[in-house]
Protein backbone atom coordinates (compact mmCIF):
# COMPACT_ATOMS: atom_id res chain seq x y z
CA UNK A 1 0.00 0.00 0.00
CA UNK A 2 1.12 3.65 -0.94
CA UNK A 3 1.12 6.00 1.65
CA UNK A 4 -1.09 9.23 1.08
CA UNK A 5 2.01 11.65 -0.31
CA UNK A 6 2.65 8.83 -3.39
CA UNK A 7 -0.75 7.48 -4.42
CA UNK A 8 -1.15 9.27 -7.75
CA UNK A 9 -3.99 9.26 -10.49
CA UNK A 10 -2.39 6.35 -12.23
CA UNK A 11 -3.12 3.82 -9.07
CA UNK A 12 -6.45 4.30 -9.54
CA UNK A 13 -8.91 1.73 -11.59
CA UNK A 14 -11.71 2.86 -13.55
CA UNK A 15 -15.03 0.39 -14.78
CA UNK A 16 -15.40 -2.10 -11.88
CA UNK A 17 -19.57 -1.50 -12.96
CA UNK A 18 -21.38 -3.17 -14.75
CA UNK A 19 -23.15 -1.22 -17.69
CA UNK A 20 -27.13 -0.12 -16.79
CA UNK A 21 -25.95 -0.31 -12.52
CA UNK A 22 -28.12 1.59 -10.58
CA UNK A 23 -26.93 3.80 -7.66
CA UNK A 24 -29.20 5.00 -4.91
CA UNK A 25 -30.65 8.50 -5.08
CA UNK A 26 -28.48 11.37 -3.65
CA UNK A 27 -29.04 12.01 0.03
CA UNK A 28 -28.44 15.90 1.14
CA UNK A 29 -25.10 15.63 3.78
CA UNK A 30 -26.70 18.61 6.21
CA UNK A 31 -30.07 19.76 7.04
CA UNK A 32 -31.42 22.90 5.71
CA UNK A 33 -31.78 25.79 7.95
CA UNK A 34 -34.32 28.44 6.94
CA UNK A 35 -35.45 31.65 8.96
CA UNK A 36 -39.69 31.37 9.76
CA UNK A 37 -40.72 34.10 6.71
CA UNK A 38 -38.83 31.76 4.44
CA UNK A 39 -40.42 28.07 5.76
CA UNK A 40 -43.85 29.48 5.78
CA UNK A 41 -43.07 30.59 1.81
CA UNK A 42 -41.76 27.18 1.42
CA UNK A 43 -44.29 25.37 3.06
CA UNK A 44 -46.89 28.02 0.87
CA UNK A 45 -45.35 26.93 -1.99
CA UNK A 46 -45.68 22.96 -1.38
CA UNK A 47 -49.33 23.40 -0.46
CA UNK A 48 -50.16 24.89 -3.69
CA UNK A 49 -48.13 22.83 -6.01
CA UNK A 50 -49.38 19.84 -4.76
CA UNK A 51 -52.55 21.24 -5.63
CA UNK A 52 -51.75 22.36 -8.73
CA UNK A 53 -50.15 19.19 -9.50
CA UNK A 54 -52.69 16.73 -8.70
CA UNK A 55 -53.59 14.00 -11.43
CA UNK A 56 -50.58 16.19 -14.10
CA UNK A 57 -49.94 14.28 -16.54
CA UNK A 58 -46.52 14.22 -18.87
CA UNK A 59 -46.45 13.75 -23.01
CA UNK A 60 -46.97 9.87 -23.45
CA UNK A 61 -49.66 9.63 -20.42
CA UNK A 62 -46.55 8.93 -17.90
CA UNK A 63 -47.15 10.45 -14.60
CA UNK A 64 -44.95 12.50 -13.20
CA UNK A 65 -42.37 10.81 -10.14
CA UNK A 66 -42.97 12.38 -6.55
CA UNK A 67 -39.13 13.66 -5.51
CA UNK A 68 -37.46 13.49 -2.43
CA UNK A 69 -37.14 16.27 -0.50
CA UNK A 70 -34.80 17.03 2.84
CA UNK A 71 -37.02 18.04 5.71
CA UNK A 72 -37.34 22.09 5.96
CA UNK A 73 -35.70 23.28 9.94
CA UNK A 74 -36.36 26.80 11.19
CA UNK A 75 -33.58 28.06 12.20
CA UNK A 76 -33.02 28.17 15.96
CA UNK A 77 -35.81 25.15 16.09
CA UNK A 78 -33.93 22.07 18.86
CA UNK A 79 -33.49 20.03 15.69
CA UNK A 80 -31.37 22.77 14.29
Amino acid sequence: MCSAQELRWSHTAWGGLKQGHATGAAQPVFTRLVGPAERAKLLQQAAGGAAAGAGKQQAGGKKQKKQKQAPVVAAGSPAA
